[in-house]
């Protein structure tokens, strides 16, 4: 089996850059053309994460900011997928795909949160710096099946057959650790509301565990930007429902691990 790496650049500030890697094999040859430098981010949650560019309410103005300022950014959706068994690629075919700003049906139903977020780190380290985004949340869906080290906090074994969504570990199976062995700088978590009536008062646990997990399993693979950090940033709860639902303030108060402020000795978030 031979590899060759073939590029065009001089690796200066704006210039632009056309880098591609051919692998030959006994099956034959395989070409990736248009491979980007950067930094991918994983965008987890419930429907917050899963809230998409169409929903905002200036949706076209900032695709196209978006298409013409950031043409390095690389989109990534994964498929609303569970399986009570860790798998180790993505189980649909049609997902996995990488699409760019400017194919603006995936961008309109990309995560709001995780393109407008990576913006504003693009903003402050230049506009030109490619980022992989992946997009990997379930509506309505609670933190346990998230994360897989369920026994840490207490949590009991939970299988739900109807809705195998919210079976503990289910969606870490299926749509986290596919990714485990691509190289990340960090992620990005939005949720909560869920768990504000299920486990409320084992959040602050959990939250710490998954990220705890997830961090464990990139180290492992060796897959990690710094083997030593895993930058990892969460959105707080709104305040907006607490009237109609009285957990939310407890799990916003959790969310931090009970300080009320990030980093912390419990959640140094990295």
């Amino acid at each position: 089996m031979t590899y060759e790496f073939w590029f065009y650049t001089d690796f200066e500030e704006g210039t632009e850059c056309d880098f591609g890697i051919t692998q030959e094999g006994v099956d034959g040859e395989v070409s990736l053309f248009d491979v980007q430098f950067g930094d991918v981010w994983i965008c987890s949650g419930q429907s917050n994460m899963g809230w998409t560019m169409n929903g905002i309410f200036n949706a076209d103005e900032e695709l196209d900011r978006l298409a013409n300022e950031f043409p390095n950014f690389r989109l990534m959706k994964v498929k609303l997928m569970t399986s009570d068994t860790p798998q180790d690629d993505l189980m649909d075919e049609d997902f996995g795909i990488w699409a760019t700003t400017a194919d603006r049906n995936y961008a309109r139903s990309f995560s709001a949160v995780c393109l407008l977020t990576a913006s504003y780190m693009a903003e402050i380290l230049g506009k030109d710096k490619p980022f992989g985004l992946i997009h990997t949340a379930w509506g309505g869906t609670r933190i346990e099946p998230w994360f897989y080290n369920q026994q840490e906090c207490d949590i009991d074994d939970n299988v739900d057959e109807n809705n195998p969504q919210q079976s503990n570990k289910y969606l870490y199976n299926a749509m986290i650790h596919p990714l485990v062995r691509s190289g990340i700088k960090g992620a990005m978590w939005y949720q909560g509301e869920s768990n504000a009536g299920w486990n409320r008062d084992k959040y602050q646990c959990a939250i710490k565990q998954l990220i705890s997990d997830w961090k464990m399993e990139f180290q492992h693979y060796g897959t990690l930007a710094d083997p030593d950090h895993m930058p990892f940033g969460f959105v707080q709860l709104s305040t907006i429902f607490q009237d109609q639902n009285p957990g939310t303030p407890v799990i916003r108060w959790h969310q931090t691990a009970d300080f009320g402020y990030v980093p912390n000795e419990i959640l140094p978030v990295s």
